[in-house]
């Protein structure tokens, strides 16, 4: 066991734990930031970065990250063989590999130590104590706060408890490494149908991004999660992808969940570890950039202030600026479960698409604008 008592360790380097971690050196404190993957690593995204997320990423001073990305202009929505499509600033597409590997490294030359390759297990106490396990072997380090950024995946101990919605749908993602035709940069692609939808994007480096919620149910019968992207696809109208049935396709845990506490005894969650409801166009990235600035500060003020409550102000702090952002996003995956709701929706917003243009702007109005 390490004799040094570190200010925070920060477990999973997402862009809510690098962000965090970031934030936290840059007010001096001593941050190391673990990771059981090593970088550039691949996830299971969207990869749309939203206007609200673009802004964050701004006001933390990255800049030149954002401007890595395809600027999108365009996003188009199909069900049933109906389309809508709205137009206007959508932020950008960037692969997690370039947004992922920029934040952790704009954590670590602020000073954050990074340890790549590593699981960690918050086993409790004060200091608290996290045990780490890489090639190196095992060993244990100590800091006054932890913060656990595992996204949906459950890091050992922390604090709080899973509270699964029932019939959540599970995430799946891919990769196409040319776009094929009829999917261009700079627009948003999603196919609504039975059972699940799929978005589509085409990223920097020219692959086409693939990302969709499911029911498990509708997988099971199409017999694997490509075959049933391929049917909503069809199904949908949107152009055809050679071989999606074939692709590499990953997945997550059930999507839609809930903690009981995001603090206690001086352990906090946040981003996708604090919980999740299915995104629309990049919602996950941008509630995870954003609670990371705010967590921030009050685990600081928490290091620095005797007697503040850093744990409550965060309790309550979270359900004030991330949960209640949640609400329209709730709101829209109820009508995307319903595929007559969700093409007679789809109907209208092609007639309509003034409507369109208010959900967007619901879900991307930028704090401040």
């Amino acid at each position: 066991m390490s004799e040094r008592i570190w200010d925070c360790v920060v477990v999973g380097a997402g862009p809510a734990g690098s962000v965090t971690a970031l934030e936290l050196a840059r007010r001096g404190l001593d941050v190391v930031l673990v990771e059981r993957s090593r970088f550039p690593r691949s996830k299971v995204c969207g990869c749309c970065v939203n206007p609200r997320a673009v802004a964050a990423l701004r006001r933390l001073g990255l800049e030149e990250l954002v401007g890595r990305g395809v600027g999108l202009r365009e996003w188009r929505v199909a069900s049933g063989g109906r389309s809508a499509v709205v137009r206007r600033g959508l932020g950008v597409s960037l692969s997690r590999e370039a947004l992922d590997l920029g934040l952790v490294e704009a954590a670590v030359g602020a000073g954050v130590r990074l340890e790549e390759g590593v699981r960690a297990v918050v086993a409790g106490g004060d200091p608290v104590r996290v045990e780490l396990e890489g090639a190196e072997g095992r060993r244990e380090e100590r800091a006054r706060r932890v913060v656990v950024a595992t996204g949906l995946v459950e890091a050992g101990g922390g604090v709080g408890r899973w509270h699964i919605r029932g019939g959540s749908r599970i995430g799946a993602g891919a990769w196409v490494e040319n776009a094929p035709r009829g999917y261009e940069p700079g627009r948003v692609e999603m196919a609504c149908g039975e059972g699940g939808y799929v978005g589509a994007v085409v990223l920097e480096d020219g692959r086409l991004d693939l990302a969709a919620a499911l029911d498990p149910e509708v997988v099971r019968r199409a017999g694997g999660v490509g075959r049933a992207v391929a049917g909503i696809l069809e199904k949908a109208g949107l152009p055809e992808i050679p071989g999606v049935d074939r692709l590499g396709w990953r997945g997550t845990p059930r999507l839609t969940r809930r903690v009981d506490r995001v603090a206690e005894g001086r352990v906090y969650r946040v981003g996708d570890a604090a919980g999740y409801v299915e995104p629309f166009t990049g919602e996950g990235i941008a509630w995870a950039i954003e609670g990371a600035r705010v967590l921030a500060p009050i685990v600081a003020r928490g290091l620095r202030e005797r007697g503040f409550d850093a744990e409550g102000a965060w309790e309550r702090a979270y359900r004030r600026e991330i949960g209640s952002r949640q609400v329209i996003c709730r709101q829209v995956a109820a009508v995307l479960r319903r595929a007559r709701l969700a093409r007679v929706g789809v109907g209208v917003l092609g007639r309509m698409p003034v409507l369109a243009e208010l959900v967007m702007g619901r879900l991307h109005t930028v704090p401040g604008a």
